[in-house]
């Protein structure tokens, strides 16, 4: 099998590539893996806005749960975090979570958002809110059903 002979761009090194390698890979520019890796022109190949995984400023990605996370200053942040933040003009503590009011993860409206404790955020399932919702509709048939007896009275007397 006849070889030719490759000189290497980085380090000048004298190597030899079967012509298998010129037909497929389109010749020999290293003479070692190690070499290609420690090439500057190899490694910003693949970096910033030549890599197919680079995603610029702003722009939104979905998670697995539904949330919308945006990158901001190279970093990813779920979104109804950052415009809760930028609301209130503070980060938010450790022990806040941003809670969406109509339940859809991806409506960051500020007049949907609400920021509360985590402990509760979740109960058994259910959060604060709907609790209180559920407390509420109990309260409030009660009053009715106490305002049918009063008025069963009145027409009595």
């Amino acid at each position: 099998m006849d070889k030719y002979i490759c000189i290497n761009i980085k380090c000048n090194k004298t190597f030899f590539r079967s012509p298998w390698h010129k037909k497929v890979r389109g010749g020999g520019k290293y003479c070692s893996k190690k070499c290609q890796y420690s090439d500057t022109k190899y490694k910003n190949k693949f970096k910033g806005k030549n890599n197919c995984n680079y995603k610029e400023n702003g722009s939104k990605r979905y998670t697995l749960k539904g949330y919308v996370i945006i990158k901001i200053n190279g970093l990813f942040i779920q979104e109804h975090r950052y415009v809760m933040e930028k609301f209130l003009g503070r980060k938010l503590q450790k022990n806040e979570v941003v809670h969406h009011i109509n339940g859809i993860k991806d409506d960051n409206r500020i007049d949907n958002l609400l920021v509360m404790r985590k402990k509760y955020h979740d109960r058994d399932g259910k959060n604060y809110i709907e609790i209180l919702q559920e407390r509420i509709r109990f309260l409030e048939s009660k009053l009715k059903l106490q305002d049918f007896k009063f008025e069963e009275q009145l027409c009595k007397v």
